[in-house]
């Protein structure tokens, strides 16, 4: 079951970067893919499914975490239109 839905997040996810209006956003969908089968894995695969507070200090999750917004806004707040105009 679980990973059905994991299926289907990541085609919704996939379909609404690649078709909605900013179309650059699919750039982003490495560090879903990369949350989605980290949270997986602490979840089911280690030890670390008894203490839910080792979600929040995984380093790894964080650092996706930061990066994916990072990345987000740039691209959401005109940053491919600043990288075009400088390089070309």
């Amino acid at each position: 079951m679980l990973t059905l839905i994991m299926a289907a997040l990541l085609v919704s996810y996939s379909m609404y970067t690649m078709l909605g209006t900013d179309s650059y956003l699919f750039v982003t969908l490495p560090f879903v893919c990369f949350g989605l089968f980290r949270h997986y894995h602490i979840v089911y695969d280690t030890e670390m499914r008894k203490y839910p507070h080792t979600l929040f200090t995984d380093v790894p999750s964080l650092l996706n975490i930061g990066l994916w917004t990072i990345v987000t806004m740039f691209l959401l707040y005109d940053g491919p239109a600043i990288v075009t105009n400088t390089f070309l």
